[in-house]
């Protein structure tokens, strides 16, 4: 492995030299001419072994569980529970409620955080770069038309409020709770501050939330 790197390095050199050394502009243009196809001549098998090619059906395969998943009707998000990778849905326009990991707007960050601790926690300065849930069951989850839980095989979700629809690859729990992606209240009520507001929230249970 290391025979050609060195070989290819050595008349690289020897090539870079006659050309500075020689007096015609015709011959130095000839040797740098030479030089520049061994460099293409050494960078094409390097990436032709670098940039390795996929079947484009294996890259993002699509399991049985996915299939069950794009065969719901009607909108609706997921949300992962435990160790599966986050934006592993999104190249199959499955809505994560975790969104793009990556990226999310701090206020919806707060209102997960809220979902997940409750007003006893106080929210963090800074949040991470991966949204990350467990199994904790909240209104405000169910606020934002989270339909199915997804857990790994082997961590089971035992909940009246969840039934279990699909096992296979990963279990798929259906939230019996969820609320419609929209609806109408009759009233509604105003918060003098961002704070008040998530203290409301918190406090609201699935049927004040079907009242204001």
């Amino acid at each position: 492995m290391i025979l050609i790197p060195l070989l290819m390095a050595a008349l690289s050199v020897f090539i870079l030299v006659l050309a500075l050394a020689s007096d015609s502009r015709r011959r130095r243009t000839f040797l740098l001419f030479v030089g520049a196809v061994l460099l293409v001549c050494d960078l094409l098998p390097f990436g032709r072994i670098y940039n390795t090619a996929t079947p484009k059906d294996m890259e993002f395969p699509k399991t049985p569980g996915i299939e069950f998943l794009k065969k719901q009707p009607g909108k609706f998000r997921i949300m992962n529970v435990g160790p599966i990778m986050p934006n592993s849905f999104a190249p199959f326009g499955i809505e994560d409620i975790g969104g793009y990991g990556s990226f999310y707007p701090s206020r919806y960050g707060e209102y997960l955080y809220l979902a997940r601790h409750g007003l006893k926690a106080s929210m963090p300065e800074k949040y991470s770069r991966w949204i990350l849930f467990d199994a904790h069951l909240s209104p405000l989850i169910d606020l934002i038309n989270t339909r199915f839980y997804l857990s790994p095989t082997g961590v089971n979700l035992n909940d009246p409020q969840l039934e279990l629809v699909y096992e296979g690859e990963m279990n798929i729990y259906e939230n019996r709770k969820v609320f419609p992606r929209a609806f109408f209240v009759p009233g509604f009520r105003i918060a003098g501050s961002k704070e008040e507001a998530y203290k409301m929230m918190g406090q609201f249970s699935r049927e004040d939330f079907t009242k204001m």
